[in-house]
């Protein structure tokens, strides 16, 4: 699967933790699309610019782990 290859890469080199966030919302994986949230906001991801309008989390919008962190990099309206 390509997710495995992905987070095989990540160990030896940089990859997005951001970008793995949309593959893990996009394939339901809530949880570790949260962590893996978390992890791109200690990057200092600029991504995030890209978060209210990703259609991989709309499924996700109304949950308040990302109305937190939408909040705390200063994209809420």
């Amino acid at each position: 699967m390509m997710l495995n290859e992905l987070n095989e890469l990540a160990k030896r080199q940089y990859a997005s933790a951001y970008e793995l966030a949309t593959i893990y919302a996009a394939l339901n994986n809530n949880e570790k699309a949260f962590q893996t949230l978390e992890q791109a906001y200690a990057e200092h991801s600029f991504h995030f610019i890209n978060l209210n309008v990703c259609p991989q989390f709309k499924p996700v919008r109304s949950d308040p782990r990302l109305q937190d962190l939408v909040q705390r990099i200063g994209l809420s309206r």
